[in-house]
């Protein structure tokens, strides 16, 4: 059995034990029904390898013994939650909990326990979770928390991922993440989520760099004020006076409030960088075929393998999108951190011309 809902599913499984040691479901026939997901240095999520994919006559037996225990009515399991890192927040995250945000609870009943799987049993992720949904804070119940080792469900229902890195952006997500966006800003970030105006007062902001109106119809989403510095583009400041010259608008998202983000992203008409979370919030727009995406990647062509999760997002996007393979990656020694820089002969000046040229 299965509910809809455009194009992403809740699978229902009747008669599971959930067993706690595992963080896994099981079917009396004793197969796994669902695991707990770990994201991997490559950021799939890969299922947890420590729980056994087929149990024996007698961990069946032994699991599902217990006649007398009490039946629990129906759980939904959430594969992921994390709120630490912005972009995995808009992807991972709202894919394994889009059941919650659909309106009055359509597919999930009140009185079901909302489960999730020990690893993420973190206070601030926890605090986070219910802030943002209040009306279901007594339904959330950490693995860790059951008293008992394992618990028998009526039913489980196992959310399909609206998002898989490499794999899959359903069109749906994109839903997802605007209806969350607008639970996160009206309870994490006390902020109106009604979109911001464009006015003259914006080229004051200390995070936007931009010498008129106009110029903030081609912006480019710096890193290049970001703590972290792995990763970090080591001509990033040059190459922003080149694009600021050519009339462009320079962003730093971190320093900006999330519904101005929006409001800019909204307005502009090319939005530039180097690849990464940033362009996520490109999701939380209504409408963007009319806009174009410049990304500036790796020089060299990665060998066959996954897809690409961006591209997968600005094709279900209908997103205009030219990856610039401008930049090669390096092992800073004094930092130890992995830098970028541009490419042999490419120099700041080049890139921004490139990056004009096709934002005309």
């Amino acid at each position: 059995m299965s509910a809809a809902f455009s194009g992403d599913h809740l699978k229902k499984v009747e008669g599971v034990r959930f067993v706690r040691q595992w963080d896994a479901f099981y079917s009396p026939s004793g197969e796994v029904d669902d695991r707990f997901f770990l994201r991997r240095r490559s950021f799939f999520l890969r299922q947890n390898r420590d729980a056994p994919d087929q149990l024996s006559p007698q961990d069946l037996s032994a699991i599902f013994s217990d006649s007398n225990q009490k039946i629990r009515r129906n759980v939904l399991w959430i594969r992921w939650l994390s709120f630490h890192h912005f972009g995995h927040l808009l992807t991972e995250t709202i894919g394994c909990l889009w059941p919650l945000l659909l309106d009055e609870g359509r597919l999930i009943d009140n009185d079901m326990d909302i489960l999730i799987p020990s690893a993420f049993k973190k206070r601030h992720h926890f605090k986070k979770l219910i802030a943002l949904f209040p009306e279901r804070q007594h339904q959330f119940v950490f693995a860790e928390d059951l008293e008992q080792c394992g618990l028998n469900y009526e039913a489980i229902f196992l959310p399909e991922q609206s998002i898989i890195n490499y794999q899959k952006v359903s069109p749906s997500h994109l839903l997802f993440v605007r209806q969350f966006l607008d639970r996160y800003m009206r309870y994490i970030c006390q902020l109106n989520p009604v979109s911001q105006s464009i006015s003259q007062e914006l080229l004051n902001h200390p995070a936007i760099c931009s010498k008129s109106l106009s110029d903030l119809k081609r912006i480019y989403l710096s890193r290049s004020r970001l703590v972290d510095e792995k990763r970090a583009l080591i001509s990033e400041k040059s190459l922003e006076q080149a694009l600021l010259n050519r009339g462009w608008a320079v962003l730093h998202p971190q320093q900006l409030p999330l519904n101005l983000q929006l409001a800019l992203l909204n307005n502009a008409e090319c939005v530039a960088g180097v690849t990464g979370s940033a362009f996520h919030l490109l999701m939380g727009l209504e409408k963007v075929t009319d806009k174009k995406v410049v990304t500036l990647d790796k020089a060299k062509s990665p060998k066959k393998g996954p897809k690409d999760t961006y591209a997968l997002q600005f094709k279900c996007q209908g997103l205009q999108f030219k990856r610039l393979r401008v930049v090669e990656r390096f092992k800073d020694v004094q930092s130890g951190f992995p830098r970028l820089k541009f490419a042999h002969p490419l120099s700041s000046d080049d890139v921004a011309q490139m990056m004009d040229d096709y934002s005309r």
